[in-house]
């Protein structure tokens, strides 16, 4: 419930920095800038928290640095691939085809993008317990592992399945009557999320099993694939492409990664 509290607590500061600035003509420099002061907000509720409730003071352990900083070196980079994997799509119509399509394509990326947040919930309740159980009770670790699996299929395929024969009365309700052609990569997308969040999902698994390369190499290569389905479909089918690519791409992700796992 702490956690929930400092996550609602960042969202209004940062929705109440938005609202100022856009009343107050602000620029688009300040307005991204938002969520800056909600993470400081956030940091700083959290900092408070820990140390009145739990009695945290804070430190560091010398001989946790060593091993902590390889784990980083390895989730660093795969996490900036997973960023990128997520955002390049974007750049791609930008650089190639008018804005308006970017804007369809980012309509229709929207609710996608707010669903694979949502998944967190229960990634974020798993994580603790996979890496609690990998060393204490393997055969714990595999029983969360398919818990997981199956729970989040069982929870995005009908999102999936209903976000592609209503996407555009999704598209409606959310940005009205211009916004209709962004149904077309949305229905492509309601489907790639099933394969998001599984590769999501995996990407914790394995790094709760100390295996952070494999999402590393992976991911690397799904960004490369990605770029090459883009660039080869933008010139054929517009914005549409980069919705295909991320389709294809994080399909091979999520096969590629139930093998690893």
């Amino acid at each position: 419930q702490w956690e929930a509290m400092v996550r609602v607590a960042m969202e209004l500061v940062e929705f109440g920095v938005i609202v100022f600035l856009v009343v107050s003509h602000g620029t688009l420099y300040e307005i991204v800038a938002a969520p800056v002061v909600g993470a400081v907000v956030g940091a700083f509720i959290t900092g408070i928290v820990l140390k009145w409730h739990y009695r945290f003071h804070l430190g560091a352990e010398r001989q946790l640095l060593r091993p902590l900083s390889r784990q980083a070196m390895l989730v660093g980079p795969a996490t900036l691939i997973g960023v990128c994997y997520l955002k390049l799509d974007a750049l791609v119509i930008a650089a190639f085809r008018p804005a308006r399509e970017l804007g369809l394509y980012g309509s229709g990326f929207q609710p996608i993008e707010y669903l694979l947040l949502a998944s967190a919930i229960v990634v974020d309740l798993l994580f603790p317990l996979l890496n609690r159980s990998f060393e204490e009770d393997p055969e714990r670790f595999r029983l969360l592992y398919r818990r997981g699996t199956e729970s989040l299929i069982a929870l995005c395929l009908p999102v999936g399945v209903v976000l592609s024969f209503y996407a555009p009365h999704v598209v409606h309700a959310a940005f009205g009557g211009q916004y209709e052609a962004a149904a077309a990569p949305l229905r492509i997308l309601s489907w790639a999320l099933v394969f998001m969040v599984i590769n999501t999902w995996h990407g914790f698994v394995l790094l709760a099993g100390g295996l952070p390369r494999y999402p590393l190499a992976y991911q690397s290569v799904g960004l490369g694939l990605n770029v090459i389905i883009d660039l080869i479909l933008i010139g054929r089918i517009g914005y549409l492409a980069v919705a295909w690519g991320t389709l294809s791409t994080s399909a091979f992700i999520a096969i590629v990664s139930f093998v690893v796992a």
